[in-house]
């Protein structure tokens, strides 16, 4: 089973010492089969007698061998280094699997092990059973021993991206990594197999969609949020996950439920038509997985699901500043530049000879990295403008983050600011280029930084080749009763320059956002040696080398004055191509 997550590392990582399946400390005549693979780390969601906390955690699996010792790589516990103060003790036990999980619990146990802790563990905690018990579907259970008394309890597992679950492994809650030592079979390819009622599922696969961008959080009782995003050809989407969905301490009455529709035109248009799928999760907890396992699934094709609350409590998601699956999200039919931290499964049917039809999916393809105030449009210049070559399709444009004059507010720092953005295809130089008519182009008024957020997606997809986007301040000219003028100023790249065979500017490099085919080496080289600088004139002093004919240009410092500024300043793009976990950092 693939299961495609990359694991970003987080303050209480531990690498393991070996990939999910592989042999490891192995006895004489077994093997040591790994859950994880690579890397784990905390989760949000802990064991605890309070009663913010859930009571017990395990997982089911189908054992293709004997076995004869389960262990986990590490654990974290209530100590005093970490704001917990009391012990606790948690029983471990081995249940025969019965229909599901809950009710396999209820059975009586083959192997119980109760263990008191205070604090955290970096080696194996590991059981021992005793015996061989015979291959066949078996249930683990954690469960809290410890009574309330009032003091700081909680037992935290590993959590991981565990190469086996949904097909051979299932879990109560969270997916957390442990090791079973298993009779070594030469005959096997897995020493899980898979669980029943698996069999006709070719595999299922895991996406996240959403990078380790800290941008806050939204809630969903305030604006239904919708996400746009494609199922790949030969897929149908499963389930979607809302990743340590925020209740904002909220306990009671935290419902939220999905729709999800077939993308078409506009978002307006979309949700007039048909519900496809859907799903409700009631009783979020603050800080753990939603999952919406959906009630049909749906086929590959561009959809939109609509998130929503259905109760009083508090409900939503966090989010990045980009996504690499993510097309478009919504709040109550606007588009925003928020991108939930959501994970989908797919699965696909076995055995299908059924031909697909290729889908074409677009992604955010960045010509630099980072984004800090650099790239000043004002006064006499006011125009900026990039040329790039590419090898794939182009669906839109997008600034990521930009700074503009604002009329209002507390900290007014000049009049409302007019801007276009223009695309053209380059053709021969910067002059003949700027001549022709754009293919595509958009005007904007900004209030403030960042308002509206800019993203300009087109209807038709152009073809690959060689093109150039302009900025330009329309209104640069007016001054108002303070003597402010209107202003742009584009994100400039602060970790590096974008190559320069594959970017030419008009003045300083500055970010965009291109919406491309998703392939690799999207940018090419640029074969017609593109250029937007001004042109050369012959100098009018003997021996002297011609200059260009422009003026070296000052740039005005930034003069928002806005904490949110100097935040939006620091914020950093990662380079797209890799789906990753963010894991908010807290207290256990």
């Amino acid at each position: 089973m693939k299961k495609i997550i990359a694991v970003l590392i987080s303050m209480l990582m531990l690498v393991s010492l070996c990939a999910g399946a592989v042999a490891v400390n192995a006895e004489d005549g077994y093997v040591a089969v790994n859950t994880y693979s690579g890397s784990f780390t905390v989760p949000a969601e802990r064991i605890g007698p309070s009663s913010d906390r859930v009571p017990n955690q395990g997982a089911y699996f189908n054992a293709a061998s004997a076995f004869n010792k389960i262990s986990i790589p590490r654990y974290w516990s209530s100590n005093p280094s970490n704001s917990g103060r009391g012990d606790i003790t948690v029983r471990f036990d081995l249940f025969k699997f019965e229909t599901d999980y809950a009710t396999s619990i209820k059975g009586t146990s083959l192997y119980s092990k109760e263990f008191t802790t205070n604090k955290d563990q970096n080696a194996p905690l590991e059981f021992d059973l005793g015996k061989n018990f015979d291959k066949g579907c078996y249930a683990i259970s954690f469960t809290v021993v410890s009574e309330d008394d009032g003091l700081i309890r909680y037992f935290v597992l590993p959590e991981n991206n565990c190469d086996y679950s949904e097909l051979r492994i299932g879990f109560s809650s969270i997916t957390f990594g442990f090791t079973v030592n298993f009779v070594e079979d030469a005959s096997l390819d897995k020493y899980f197999a898979r669980l029943p009622g698996t069999e006709e599922l070719e595999e299922i696969e895991e996406i996240i969609f959403a990078d380790n961008q800290d941008a806050g959080a939204r809630k969903v009782n305030d604006a239904p949020i919708g996400v746009r995003f494609t199922v790949p050809a030969g897929k149908e989407l499963v389930s979607i996950t809302a990743l340590r969905s925020p209740t904002w301490t909220e306990k009671e009455n935290n419902d939220m439920k999905v729709e999800v529709y077939a993308w078409s035109t506009d978002y307006d248009t979309t949700v007039a038509g048909n519900v496809l799928a859907g799903a409700e999760v009631v009783g979020d907890v603050d800080n753990a997985d939603a999952v919406f396992a959906l009630n049909n699934r749906v086929p590959a094709g561009e959809v939109l699901a609509v998130f929503s609350a259905t109760n009083s409590g508090s409900v939503g998601f966090y989010g990045a500043n980009s996504s690499k699956y993510i097309t478009e999200t919504f709040a109550n039919g606007e588009a925003i530049g928020f991108y939930p931290r959501i994970s989908v499964k797919y699965a696909s049917k076995g055995g299908s000879t059924e031909p697909v039809e290729p889908v074409v999916t677009y992604s955010n393809m960045l010509i630099g990295e980072g984004a800090a105030i650099g790239t000043w449009v004002n006064g006499t210049n006011n125009t900026a403008s990039v040329a790039f070559t590419t090898a794939g399709g182009l669906k839109g444009i997008a600034l990521g983050i930009y700074w503009a004059s604002r009329a209002q507010g507390d900290n007014p720092t000049g009049p409302e600011a007019t801007w276009t953005a223009e695309l053209f295809e380059y053709k021969n130089d910067a002059e003949t280029t700027f001549a022709q008519a754009p293919l595509k182009s958009t005007t904007v008024t900004s209030v403030a930084d960042n308002k509206p957020a800019f993203r300009l997606k087109f209807d038709d997809v152009l073809p690959a080749g060689t093109y150039v986007v302009r900025f330009t301040v329309t209104n640069a000219d007016y001054v108002d009763d303070n003597g402010k003028s209107p202003y742009l100023v584009l994100p400039l790249p602060d970790t590096r320059a974008p190559e320069a065979d594959k970017f030419a500017f008009s003045g300083d490099a500055f970010n965009l956002t291109v919406i491309g085919e998703t392939m690799d080496n999207y940018f090419v080289a640029n074969p017609a040696n593109v250029s937007l600088k001004p042109a050369e004139q012959p100098s009018t002093e003997p021996g002297t080398d011609p200059q260009p004919v422009t003026e070296p240009k000052t740039e005005p410092q930034p003069q928002t004055g806005d904490a949110s500024v100097t935040m939006l300043a620091a914020v950093v793009v990662l380079a797209l191509g890799a789906a990753v976990v963010f894991m908010k950092k807290r207290a256990y």
